[in-house]
C-alpha cells in the first residue's frame, strides 16, 4: 500500500490495484477516485488511513454544514397554478380536497358485519344484508347486526363494521354442541368476537 502514495509520476492507480492487491470494489472506487482528484498524491478513504485526508482539495464536511449549503442555495418556488394536464411531476403547494365524497355515503371497508358499537362483544340476530350497489330500506336496533359486503352502504343505526376475521357463525357453534337442529334454528345469528369504537371500518 505505501507504493501507492507516490507523486505525479507513480503508475496509474488501476492496474497496479487490479493486478497485484485484492482489496473491495469499495477501496478500488476509493482508489480511483482520489487519484482523479488529486493528481499530485494518491489519498485512501478507508477508516484505518486517517492521515492523508489532509492532502485532500475537498475536505468532508458535517451532515449539517451540508445540508444548510444545499438550503442556501435551493430558494423555494413560489406556487402557481396550472391546468391539471400540466400538472405532472409537480409537487402541490397545498392540500387538495375534494367538493364531494366519494362514495356519498358512508360505507363499509371490509366484508364482515355492520354492528352498534356499544353493543359489544357477543351473540346477535343478522336481521339483514347490505350489500354494494344495492339499496339499503332498513336500519338496525341494538342487539341486532346486518352482513355487509365491502363498499356497501351502512345502515342507519349502525355506527362501525366488525370485519368477518373477527366474528364467528353461530349456527356452527350450536351445530358442534346440540346438533343440526338447533343449527338450524341459529342460522341467522352470528358471534361477535371482538368489540370494536363507533366509526371502525366506515
Amino acid at each position: 500500500l505505501p507504493l501507492l502514495f507516490k507523486g505525479a509520476g507513480a503508475p496509474p492507480v488501476e492496474p497496479l490495484l487490479l493486478q497485484q492487491l485484492h482489496i473491495t470494489e469499495h477501496l478500488v472506487a476509493a482508489l480511483i477516485g482520489a487519484h482523479y482528484l488529486n493528481r499530485e498524491q494518491y489519498i485512501l478513504f478507508h477508516p484505518l488511513i486517517t492521515e492523508n485526508m489532509a492532502a485532500a482539495r475537498y475536505q468532508m464536511i458535517s451532515i449539517p454544514e451540508a445540508q444548510a449549503t444545499v438550503l442556501q442555495h435551493t430558494p423555494v418556488l413560489e406556487s402557481e397554478q396550472v391546468p391539471l394536464g400540466s400538472a405532472l411531476g409537480r409537487v402541490l403547494a397545498e392540500t387538495v380536497t375534494a367538493r364531494d365524497n366519494l362514495p356519498p355515503f358512508p360505507a363499509s371497508i371490509m366484508d364482515g358485519y355492520a354492528v352498534v358499537s356499544s353493543d359489544g362483544p357477543g351473540e346477535y340476530p343478522v336481521v339483514a344484508e347490505a350489500r354494494a350497489g344495492c339499496a339499503q330500506d332498513f336500519s338496525l336496533s341494538p342487539g341486532q347486526v346486518a352482513y355487509i359486503t365491502t363498499g356497501a352502504p351502512v345502515p342507519p343505526g349502525a355506527d362501525a363494521v366488525v370485519k368477518v376475521e373477527d366474528t364467528q357463525p353461530a349456527a356452527a357453534a350450536a351445530a358442534a354442541a346440540e346438533g343440526e337442529a338447533a343449527a338450524a334454528q341459529q342460522q341467522r345469528r352470528v358471534a361477535i368476537l371482538k368489540g370494536v369504537p363507533a366509526g371502525k371500518d366506515i
